[in-house]
């Protein structure tokens, strides 16, 4: 991040979280990785991870953990702006989501863990091929991601919410999640 580097763990190491000043990677997956870097004022999402080949039909619930940050004002880019960017805060939560392979949907529900702001909303979003965009039914709540391993075992991406505020009491939100493929 602004040309520094920051050495990621070994995937082999297993670990549920690994965690520094600078960064927290979620490690606890077969086949992505996710987290955040940051550093002067910034955050970088990170996922990243073996994408499905062949995807699945029918439908699959998912759950995992959710890395949210909270943040005075987020720009487009889900980056903090305006005259305080250091004031964030960080919650572990969690999420569910359902996909529908054959209707190409998918709706994820993201608990942030930030139970006096953002606290849980609902995201929507259209599947193309092994990725997933938001729709654009809420503008103002975004995510997006991808299916990883054989079959879509598991599922990671990034989201946003920006609740259009410009105070300290912003719900505005931003953050990573991954998690497993439930079986029924």
């Amino acid at each position: 991040m602004d040309g520094v580097s920051i050495q990621l763990p070994n995937k082999t190491d297993r670990t549920t979280l690994t965690e520094a000043d600078n960064y927290r990677i979620f490690n606890n997956l077969d086949n992505v990785v996710y987290g955040a870097a940051t550093g002067n004022g910034k955050h970088a999402l990170f996922v990243q991870g073996n994408l499905t080949a062949d995807m699945p039909s029918g439908t699959a619930k998912y759950s995992g953990q959710v890395l949210h940050y909270r943040g005075r004002v987020l720009n487009g880019s889900g980056v903090l702006t305006g005259s305080n960017i250091d004031y964030t805060y960080t919650y572990n939560g969690t999420f569910t989501a359902t996909a529908d392979f054959s209707s190409k949907k998918l709706s994820a529900i993201i608990n942030s863990g930030d139970s006096s702001y953002m606290g849980t909303k609902t995201f929507n979003a259209v599947i193309n091929g092994n990725r997933f965009k938001s729709d654009s039914s809420s503008p103002d709540q975004t995510i997006e991601g991808g299916f990883y391993g054989a079959n879509a075992a598991e599922i990671a991406g990034k989201y946003q919410f920006i609740d259009g505020k410009s105070d300290t009491l912003s719900d505005s939100g931003f953050g990573v999640f991954g998690g497993k493929k439930q079986t029924p």
